[in-house]
């Protein structure tokens, strides 16, 4: 079919219009997807951590929060932003990947969360996930250290009297290496606000007077992965005796134990809790705590954002 004249300028009207036109506004339903590392992830402080996030093209009112704690602070569900803030920037490459440039706020180890906002022209506001963050130690030279969080135990999970030990080395088994074992007692108590005075040979002698951590299985209920025994010392006091069985299948980590072993550093994180003065247990299911009456095989505790129990798993 031809087209008049008139027909025919209005369509190339409507071609150079439809050509012409900038992106479309973002709307309060368009989502914001988070694309910078994982939920729990974990990175060498002093690196950055690349927090981005992809939306339309054009998008603007982006804000970046990084705070210590996931909770929410208004109705639209944001976190706080009492660590860092910043506004989104797009990258140049990618229109509708946004960065979001900070202060060095990450060259300090811990957990934190972070999370993109958008707030409309009309005061309309979403928001995306909360996602946790760990910045650990840059530790290079101390492989024995690899993966340690330096996070303090939550006081919602426990409190510590500040106790002090020593570190028995005897004992030790042979899928556990003395330096991983050193490095994951003083690093669990000092989590733990607990003090190390140093390690001494032999087993945990249970009675002599000094608190003490280490391996020592006969001195280990047969139901029990580990032990906690407090007693009094003859000249005042309290002695405190953590004590592990030597003849179970641990993991050392890093890596996370399989379904045939026991995580050594939630067992330390657990024992320490009791150590510190915490008596309770915490009845068993997906809970966020090191401090569960019971631990499978295959399960584990090291943080508050890297943790699993089954319960937490819809595969059971």
């Amino acid at each position: 079919m031809r087209l008049s004249r008139a027909a025919r300028a209005l369509v190339a009207a409507c071609v150079l219009a439809l050509t012409a036109a900038g992106p479309a506004a973002a709307a309060p339903g368009d989502p914001i997807v988070l694309t910078g590392p994982a939920a729990g992830a974990q990175v060498t402080a002093g690196t950055a951590p690349g927090l981005q996030a992809r939306t339309v093209p054009g998008d603007s009112g982006l804000e970046l929060r990084v705070s210590r704690s996931a909770a929410p602070v208004d109705a639209c569900g944001r976190i706080n932003a009492d660590v860092a803030a910043a506004p989104g920037a797009v990258v140049a490459s990618d229109p509708a990947l946004y960065d979001f440039p900070t202060g060095r706020w990450y060259d300090t180890p811990g957990t934190y969360y972070w999370q993109v906002s958008r707030t409309g022209a009309d005061g309309s506001c979403t928001a995306s996930e909360v996602r946790p963050l760990v910045l650990t130690a840059a530790l290079p030279a101390r492989p024995e250290l690899a993966s340690l969080s330096q996070e303090r135990i939550p006081r919602r999970i426990g409190r510590t009297n500040g106790a002090s030990f020593v570190i028995r080395t005897g004992g030790v088994p042979a899928g556990v290496g003395s330096a991983r074992f050193l490095a994951l007692v003083r690093n669990s108590g000092r989590r733990w606000r607990l003090h190390s005075h140093g390690a001494v040979p032999g087993r945990v002698r249970s009675g002599n007077g000094r608190s003490e951590v280490g391996f020592s299985t006969v001195q280990v209920p047969r139901e029990a992965i580990a032990v906690t025994i407090i007693g009094r010392r003859r000249g005042g006091g309290l002695e405190r005796d953590l004590i592990l069985r030597g003849d179970i299948p641990w993991q050392q980590g890093p890596d996370h134990p399989s379904r045939r072993q026991i995580d050594l550093e939630t067992v330390l994180l657990h024992e320490f809790g009791h150590f510190a003065g915490n008596r309770f247990h915490v009845p068993r299911g997906c809970r966020d705590t090191p401090m569960v009456i019971g631990l499978a095989t295959g399960e584990w505790w090291r943080s508050t954002a890297d943790f699993s129990y089954r319960a937490c798993n819809t595969g059971g």
